[in-house]
């Protein structure tokens, strides 16, 4: 009897990986476009565009928006701000010269973003029309 049970098992576990349903797995969403079905027109890569340079703006991690990150890393590092009673410690030790991990200040999360955003544009968009400009904007600003 039990060696009747384990075989049974057996033959169920070796058999499983056989009987996957791939259908199942290759569904397509049904509200939404896939990344295949994007980059199609001309209107979709001006869309993209726009929204990285609205990413220079503001981050969609939560981070510090990249203008302001550009200015505080310009101008705490080369003393053109002097530190007050209201400066925050980060912005002081930035200041001070003293980097470490755990400052925000230093963060480039929502920089490598930006250049996550145009590099997807650039892969993405090259045989779907002509889209030179739009490359050529993204490239060189």
């Amino acid at each position: 009897m039990f060696k009747k049970i384990v075989s049974i098992v057996l033959i169920a576990a070796l058999a499983l990986p056989f009987g996957s349903c791939k259908k199942w797995l290759d569904l397509q969403p049904q509200d939404g476009l896939t990344g295949a079905e994007y980059w199609k027109t001309k209107e979709q890569v001006q869309a993209a565009v726009i929204g990285i340079y609205a990413s220079l703006t503001g981050s969609a991690t939560g981070s510090r928006n990249n203008a302001e990150s550009f200015f505080l890393w310009g101008e705490l590092r080369a003393d053109m701000i002097n530190s007050t009673l209201f400066t925050a410690a980060e912005q002081v030790d930035i200041i001070n010269v003293n980097i470490l991990p755990t400052n925000t200040v230093a963060n480039w999360r929502g920089i490598y973003e930006t250049i996550n955003y145009c590099n997807t544009v650039i892969d993405s968009c090259t045989g779907c029309f002509n889209c030179r400009s739009y490359i050529y904007a993204i490239r060189f600003g």
